[in-house]
């Protein structure tokens, strides 16, 4: 057996192994996953695998399906040589940094990473998995939804409240939202009995700035509630997050700032997360 290389991220020679991966290489993702290749097109991006074991969804095994390197953690090639990839999908080291050329496949790979990311994000807080998505949040998180003020054309700097000296909407960390949540796992929140409806959008996910293992992103939402039969809303709205690389979990949310395109927050009760 050879010795494991690892490569960065951003590392040349992380993405020369994985389109160089032959058929029949055994690869084991992240959430446990581990499948054989099927095909590899070489491009760079993704391989076909059939799954011998999936513990997130055991109806996979036996089917084929394609797998994006950033998903991967380790392979085995067929003669027993070893390559470890955990580098390539959760980023962990400093290579990437400032200097990323965004449209780089390194720039297209960690683009489709922090979509994925996203997209998961919302999923779980549609499904009600909420103890799952406080596990995307970093234990330094700020989670902070500033008020908006009516302003005149050029009062730029009052248009949004400070998190430091002003009342805001939320300004929490990680222990509220925790407390939050156990809270609705109650049962007993008036509230959310009966439970609402929540679908989240995300869309124009733009990364502005990548230092190191940390990640500016800039996104926006649409989320909407139903509850009872007619009672609908609605918020409108971007995010400014910063997120930072995470072997268990690909990122954490370390910094999120919510800006809602509403003045006036018209709910009655706002139980949803952004």
């Amino acid at each position: 057996m050879t010795e494991t290389q690892k490569y960065e991220i951003g590392g040349k020679g992380g993405i020369k192994v994985w389109t160089g991966l032959p058929v029949g290489t055994t690869v084991t993702l992240l959430n446990g996953a581990v499948g054989t290749i099927t095909a590899n097109p070489h491009d760079g991006g993704y391989v076909q695998v059939d799954w011998q074991e999936h513990p997130i969804d055991p109806s996979k095994v036996g089917k084929q399906e394609f797998v994006f390197f950033n998903e991967v953690q380790s392979a085995t090639r067929p003669d027993g040589s070893t390559e470890a990839l955990t580098s390539i999908g959760v980023a962990t080291s400093t290579e990437l940094d400032a200097e990323v050329d965004l449209g780089s496949l390194e720039g297209v790979i960690l683009q489709q990473s922090v979509e994925r990311f996203l997209y998961k994000e919302a999923r779980l807080l549609d499904e009600r998995r909420l103890v799952e998505w406080l596990n995307l949040l970093d234990t330094d998180l700020h989670y902070w939804m500033p008020m908006r003020r009516n302003i005149k054309f050029g009062e730029w700097d009052r248009e949004f409240t400070d998190s430091e000296t002003e009342i805001n909407w939320f300004n929490e960390g990680k222990d509220i939202l925790e407390g939050r949540i156990r809270q609705l796992n109650t049962g007993v929140h008036w509230p959310e009995e009966p439970v609402s409806r929540f679908e989240h959008i995300v869309t124009n996910v733009e990364i502005v700035d990548v230092t190191g293992d940390e990640i500016c992103v800039n996104s926006k939402f649409f989320c909407y509630q139903n509850r009872l039969q007619d009672e609908v809303n609605t918020w409108v709205g971007r995010r400014e997050d910063l997120l930072r690389r995470d072997s268990e979990t690909g990122f954490k949310i370390v910094k999120r700032k919510i800006i809602l395109a509403q003045n006036v927050m018209l709910p009655k009760v706002v139980n949803t997360f952004f």
